[in-house]
């Protein structure tokens, strides 16, 4: 799973724009499900901005928990790049793979953080 506790206001902190973090609506797994259906027939923007908005608390802890184990990167640059994962996952995810999208949401962020910073900090870039 994603979640994890932490204070809404901590997590907003954490973000280098404003986000009211309460009034953002969570969905069931089973509305995700129905829109990401929704999304991949149509490509609508708003579909994908609910999607990435019930997401976003669960991609903060996962960027919180990262950033715990890597002092040395910036903790809104790894915001930034998990928003990217994010968005990756919900464009080439696939109902019909049978994958929880929470689990592909895990790779994508794991990919680009991975791209991002650590082949950076092994000098591969």
């Amino acid at each position: 799973s994603l979640t994890n506790e932490c204070d809404e206001e901590e997590l907003e902190k954490i973000l280098d724009y404003h986000v009211d973090l309460k009034k953002i609506k969570k969905l069931s797994n089973n509305e995700v499900n129905l829109l990401l259906k929704i999304y991949e027939e149509n490509k609508d923007k708003f579909i994908a901005e609910k999607i990435i908005n019930s997401k976003l608390k669960e991609v903060l802890y996962l960027c919180i928990n990262y950033h715990t184990l890597h002092k040395s990167v910036d903790i809104q640059d790894l915001v930034q790049v998990a928003n990217l994962g994010l968005i990756e996952a919900l464009n080439h995810y696939k109902s019909s793979a049978n994958i929880k999208f929470d689990d592909y949401i895990l790779f994508w962020i794991r990919e680009k953080i991975i791209e991002e910073f650590e082949e950076k900090e092994n000098g591969k870039r």
